[in-house]
């Protein structure tokens, strides 16, 4: 073995060590529940409890005396060791599989494979009967519950019959005629955005992405007080491919496989353009919280596609990166405070674009209601974006420019001693200080990236244009403290159309020749 080898097994002892020695330590109850679980797993076909049944077989059969919080613990350490997964429902009965093996093989690895696939519908749905023929061994309502709780299907009536339907399992071809250039579109504003990441996982989570999209739409469809023009909403999925259309308005999502794309296209008339916008938002907003629930970690790129390639239905849209528009605002505000007019030029001047085109349809009014970039808080970064910026500042700089210097600079030189002592290797000293700048009044992303270019990091300050978001949706701005909602990629807890009631525009702005939709 080679010295590098020696050395880089010795670090990675090292390194696990102190990890262990701050992981909880296992104790005899943990002890005793492993040794259980396995007879409790032979003793059904079906190795799944509710939490209530968890609780309710611990009690009886390991220790009647432990308590809610011992059990919370313990379900996190049996999750920790790899012995349970933990499965959270939408109808409040949380599910724990007993044995990972028999879900991750015998259910999933079954249902996935290139046999079952090969035989099954090119639709992806399935009833009951159906999926009780193919896993023969487990009663198919259980089993459908699990299914659903992983977001592999949803439940859909199709001609008045209960059918789950299966986007993985989805082969549909796309028909021609979804997205053509028709005379009934000629007045319709446009907009687009896409997401790249840089490696293959959007394929994966796209069928994810169609699920929760059309269990969105029927908890919407459910609700008639909340939202009743939903009913007469129309979902068509094909593989890699969604359409939502109503009321003349239409948004289209696709999984580009061969770029790694996800890519959302909306379009509709003017005087629905509180609906357009809201609905664009909501899917927006899923799609990133989607994507934020599969893959926390996962780092791609936000894109704005060009309304005018949009309007013009190019083959390939000219698309945007946010770091682009981010900058736009940036030089607008410093070279001409006044104006509230923001223009993002691209395509080495080719294109020109206004800002309420590519964020608001066009409409000057709606602009008035998004809180923008830089003006957001520290907190609406993203978590791969804010680990990067940690890791940029907490190694040595040779001039200095690290994480002590920004702690003088964002005037947190007090908090200097205390995060630097100890041992705690394992929290980031740059995150510690950023966290604790965060409470302070005017913790904003624009106020950050002019720090960072004072200190001459540059690089920290292109990684917050390029990452961070570009808008926040504050109907009622005033209202902010209050709490407002509408973060792109912060929350998608609202379903497809929720958010379009909350578009107050006047019916004046939105239809007619008066909008400010870049010519």
């Amino acid at each position: 073995m080679s010295p590098e080898m020696k050395a880089l097994r010795s670090q990675l002892g090292d390194w696990r060590t102190e990890i262990l020695r701050h992981l909880p330590f296992s104790n005899g109850f943990l002890d005793v529940v492993i040794s259980r679980i396995s007879e409790w797993v032979c003793s059904t076909q079906f190795p799944v409890y509710t939490w209530q049944q968890f609780v309710e077989t611990v009690r009886n059969k390991v220790n009647p005396l432990c308590s809610e919080d011992h059990l919370k613990d313990l379900i996190q350490e049996l999750q920790y060791t790899g012995e349970v997964i933990y499965l959270e429902s939408d109808a409040g009965h949380d599910m724990i599989v007993l044995s990972p093996q028999w879900l991750c093989s015998s259910v999933l690895g079954f249902l996935l494979s290139q046999d079952n696939i090969s035989q099954a519908r090119v639709t992806g749905s399935f009833t009951a009967d159906d999926i009780q023929f193919m896993i023969a061994g487990t009663e198919a309502n259980q089993l459908l519950r699990i299914l659903i709780a992983l977001d592999l299907c949803t439940q859909v009536e199709v001609e008045d019959e209960v059918q789950y339907e299966f986007p993985c399992l989805n082969f549909l071809d796309s028909v021609r005629g979804l997205w053509e250039k028709e005379p009934r579109h000629d007045a319709s504003v446009y907009a687009g955005m896409q997401m790249r990441a840089t490696k293959s996982q959007l394929v994966h989570i796209f069928p994810r992405l169609q699920c929760s999209l059309r269990r969105s739409l029927k908890v919407d469809k459910e609700d008639e007080q909340h939202s009743p023009v939903l009913s007469e909403a129309d979902l068509f999925q094909w593989h890699h491919g969604s359409k939502l259309s109503l009321a003349g308005v239409e948004c289209m999502l696709r999984m580009e496989e061969c770029d790694q794309v996800i890519r959302l296209r909306a379009r509709g008339p003017r005087q629905q353009l509180p609906l357009l916008f809201g609905i664009y938002q909501d899917m927006v907003n899923l799609i990133e919280q989607t994507i934020e629930d599969t893959c926390p970690s996962m780092e791609y790129e936000v894109s704005v596609l060009s309304p005018k390639e949009l309007r013009n239905h190019s083959k390939v849209a000219i698309a945007v990166p946010q770091g682009v528009i981010f900058r736009a605002i940036e030089d607008q505000r410093n070279s001409a405070p006044s104006s509230s007019e923001v223009m993002v030029n691209f395509e080495n001047g080719l294109v020109l674009e206004s800002l309420e085109s590519l964020l608001c349809f066009g409409n000057r009014q709606l602009l008035t209601q998004l809180t923008l970039g830089p003006d957001l808080h520290l907190s609406c970064l993203r978590t791969p974006s804010f680990q990067r910026l940690c890791s940029m500042f907490d190694p040595v700089d040779p001039l200095g420019k690290d994480w002590c210097l920004l702690a003088v600079r964002l005037g947190m030189t007090h908090s200097v001693p205390n995060i630097d002592s100890g041992n705690e290797w394992l929290r980031s000293r740059t995150a510690k200080i950023l966290d604790e700048w965060g409470k302070e009044p005017g913790g904003t992303i624009g106020a950050l990236i002019g720090i960072f270019k004072e200190l001459g990091r540059a690089d920290a300050a292109d990684l917050l244009m390029d990452s961070a978001p570009l808008y926040q949706y504050s109907p009622n701005k005033a209202d902010d403290a209050a709490g407002g909602t509408g973060t792109v990629g912060a929350s998608a807890d609202s379903a497809v159309g929720a958010g379009a009631g909350a578009v107050e525009l006047d019916q004046a702005t939105c239809g007619g020749s008066g909008s400010t939709l870049s010519r």
